[in-house]
């Protein structure tokens, strides 16, 4: 698996600063989610990811570990949305954490 980055929770209008931080990551795949690198085709190890651009068939595994520090207006029944840049009419969810938690663990992918 990639590397997970840090990353800041902000709220949705940008005035309420930051709130909390997510772990988040992504990584190459096969169709069938299998991140394992000995089963990627060749292709697809570069050196420059822009090396990538215009490939068709490009998979990868979004993983959207926990989030710490969530203030008490956010902590109840916590989940994440995401989008990507060019599929804006598409939204992906992760499932809802039931009850309260200031550090929910999704360990979603």
């Amino acid at each position: 698996m990639n590397d997970l980055e840090s990353a800041g929770i902000l709220s949705i209008d940008g005035q309420g600063g930051k709130n909390g931080i997510l772990n988040i990551g992504y990584a190459p795949c096969t169709m069938e989610g299998d991140c394992n690198e000995e089963n990627l085709p060749e292709d697809f190890m570069v050196e420059d990811a822009e090396e990538l651009l215009g490939m068709k068939d490009l998979f990868f595994k979004v993983f959207i570990r926990s989030a710490s520090g969530l203030p008490k207006a956010l902590n109840c029944n916590p989940f994440v949305t995401y989008q990507f840049r060019f599929d804006k009419d598409a939204v992906y969810s992760t499932p809802e954490m039931v009850g309260i938690a200031s550090n929910p663990n999704f360990a979603f992918e």
